[in-house]
């Protein structure tokens, strides 16, 4: 089927008859000539009078059909096929996500939107992507270029998975989609987009909004406590990339606490390079924090900062168990060391609080425990899973079976077999490994190797086959001294002698009290909270609450928010990077930093292989911006374009005209 895109050119066919009539208004009239004879004249025979006549109206016919297809070029005809109709002829989806914040290209993009909007001959509705629901809009020309004008991009990423999810569900039959959009290549990207664009037929117009802007950022701020050391001094890990072909130097990079500068580093970067600095931040008080992680690398704002947020814990909760009060003394002892580090609370044999306030609990410490019940063991298997800490000595009064159940030995790689007893003689052991670059022994032993920190007697230890894996500490013979394991997020630590006198003389030791303090140290380093990390596109966190809860939300700006609490969860919108604090009943929570994702950075744009992948049912095309976008559309979207042809013909209907004209002078 034949269309025709300019079809007020076709009124100019009556310009055909042109031709006609000069033709006949034009004729030869004839003309008496007197001669004195006739003899020296050939006579003109017949044939060649039929020539003269087939000749005219060959000429008229080139004439004719010279202006018949010069007005048909004009009128730009195309062959559509059968199934390019639709609901709506194009539909425009203009990206507004945080990468259009660069330089001038989203008013680039909004010009070119308008463009096509505008234009009388396309029929166009209107997408703003990302917004909250990818709605469709429609209108008259001037209500969708007043909407055009009026937007602004916004702080979350452009994923064509939503879009084209939004225009199947609200059942818009497009045959044509235009994207003004920076065409990054993560906008292709998604677990679940593949099945998504599989079903898109038609035609995808890419609309790619040229820009060489030079950019780096922030990807990622991770902050940890290290584990053996003051609960005040925090490690901040900050990774930074170059996106850029060319490199970045002695760029500023800063964290900020609290609204307070304290650390800052100068980074220097090749091209494409990603690179993770550390800072050291002491003597924090105890409680929330907010951060930032700013960049000082170039004019993109957007992705040169980054928020963060965490909670120092007052004091750690340690809970010590035993049978009798020498099995608990020496520890307590161990772990006094600093003030105010540790919330110690101790249980004997019987007393079995520290099973109901297990979730209160950082680190668990088990000495010459006996045996543990059902409630107690799932307890336990619960904690260890939430991320509890278990330092663990045996005694005369452990129960090795009961010990030994699956569901307590976290790694189920330690055999036991029993005790080694050697007897009353006074076994002389000595550290024969000591693994010193564990964060328990680090900058314990001055060597590694071979290591003597003076007397060690044992006289009982257990027995205990490693399947896999070495021991923290081993002594003569090969023998593991101290192992460790870990469950879910829990970690355990595990000792093969007991502190009582008839297992060791370990508690007298001057490895016993270092080993302690920093085990406990170490076992505790998870319990050191980051706030929850959310991106800008998530658009909702969930909050839980009981019934009777104050709740409210301070926002980056201190806004306060009071949410409508109904049922037993609610969701707020949180749209804005930055650190937002969530108060329960006039206490922190938690905090919440949003930011933008990291890919937004990255302005590397997708290859034509990688659409042409996940559009195996539609055809993409390419449009040169620096070209009438609304021309092209049409051109393209219409079907094979014949103009040219139809110019060629009347070109070749010209010439064949000229060069008859001059046969038969």
């Amino acid at each position: 089927m034949i269309q025709f895109i300019n079809t007020s050119f076709l009124y100019s066919l009556p310009a055909c008859l042109i031709p006609v009539i000069i033709h006949f208004f034009d004729r030869r009239k004839r003309k008496h000539l007197m001669f004195s004879s006739l003899l020296f004249l050939q006579e003109m025979k017949t044939r060649q009078l039929k020539f003269l006549r087939l000749k005219e109206i060959l000429l008229l016919i080139l004439r004719v059909l010279a202006v018949l297809f010069l007005i048909l070029a004009f009128s730009r005809p195309v062959i559509t096929g059968s199934s390019t109709k639709g609901k709506k002829e194009t539909i425009v989806v203009l990206d507004r996500s945080a990468s259009m914040k660069r330089s001038s290209v989203f008013e680039e993009a909004k010009k070119i939107a308008t463009e096509i909007i505008q234009n009388p001959e396309i029929r166009a509705e209107l997408i703003f992507s990302p917004s909250e629901y990818e709605n469709i809009f429609s209108g008259s020309k001037d209500d969708l270029k007043t909407m055009i004008d009026r937007s602004e991009p916004s702080m979350s990423g452009f994923k064509l998975k939503n879009i084209f999810s939004s225009i199947q569900k609200q059942g818009a039959l497009f045959k044509n989609v235009v994207l003004v959009t920076d065409n990054q290549r993560s906008n292709y990207e998604g677990p679940d987009s593949a099945e998504v664009f599989r079903k898109t037929e038609g035609n995808l117009f890419i609309v790619k909004i040229q820009d060489s802007t030079f950019n780096a950022g922030v990807t990622n701020v991770n902050v940890f406590q290290p584990a053996i050391s003051s609960r005040k001094v925090h490690q901040v890990s900050v990774t930074v990339r170059n996106f850029a072909d060319r490199p970045l130097k002695s760029a500023l990079l800063r964290i900020i606490i609290d609204s307070n500068p304290v650390e800052q580093k100068l980074v220097s970067l090749l091209p494409n390079q990603q690179k993770k600095i550390s800072f050291r931040i002491n003597n924090l008080t105890p409680g929330w924090h907010k951060g930032e992680a700013v960049f000082k690398c170039d004019n993109v704002e957007f992705d040169n900062r980054k928020y963060f947020s965490f909670f120092t814990p007052h004091r750690i909760n340690v809970f010590i168990t035993g049978t009798f009060e020498k099995d608990i003394k020496p520890i307590i002892y161990a772990l006094k060391q600093e003030t105010g580090v540790f919330k110690i609370r101790t249980f004997y044999k019987g007393d079995n609080r520290w099973v109901e306030k297990l979730d209160s609990c950082a680190v668990l410490i088990l000495s010459n425990y006996p045996e543990f019940d059902s409630e107690q063991k799932n307890r336990i298997i619960n904690a260890l899973n939430r991320g509890l800490g278990i330092l663990y000595f045996p005694g005369e009064n452990t129960d090795l079976k009961n010990l030994g159940f699956s569901g307590f030995w976290p790694m189920k790689k330690w055999e036991i077999r029993g005790v080694i007893d050697f007897g009353k003689n006074k076994n002389m052991l000595e550290l024969n490994r000591a693994d010193s670059d564990h964060p328990v022994f680090k900058d314990v032993f001055k060597s590694k190797g071979k290591i003597s920190v003076g007397p060690l007697i044992i006289r009982r230890m257990l027995n205990i086959k490693i399947s896999s894996g070495l021991p923290l500490i081993s002594v003569n013979y090969n023998m593991p001294l101290f192992l460790e394991s870990s469950a879910g997020s829990g970690r355990f630590l595990f000792c093969t002698t007991g502190i009582d006198e008839k297992w060791s003389s370990l508690k007298f030791s001057a490895v016993f009290p270092v080993m302690v303090y920093k085990s406990v140290l170490y076992l505790s380093s998870e319990k050191f909270v980051q706030g929850e990390d959310y991106f800008t596109d998530d658009r909702t966190v969930k909050i839980e609450f009981k019934a009777g809860d104050n709740i409210k939300i301070i926002t980056p700006s201190g806004k306060e928010i009071f949410p409508d609490l109904n049922g037993s969860q609610n969701f707020i919108n949180l749209l804005l990077p930055g650190n937002y604090s969530v108060i329960k009943n006039n206490v922190t929570e938690k905090n919440i930093s949003v930011n933008i994702r990291p890919e937004e950075s990255d302005f590397t744009p997708v290859t034509i292989k990688k659409m042409s992948d996940v559009f195996p049912m539609g055809k993409i095309y390419m449009l040169d911006s620096n070209k009438d976008i609304a021309e092209q559309i049409k051109t393209k979207s219409s079907g094979i374009s014949l103009w040219r042809y139809f110019l060629l013909l009347s070109l070749l209907a010209f010439l064949s005209e000229m060069f008859l004209g001059k046969i038969g002078k």
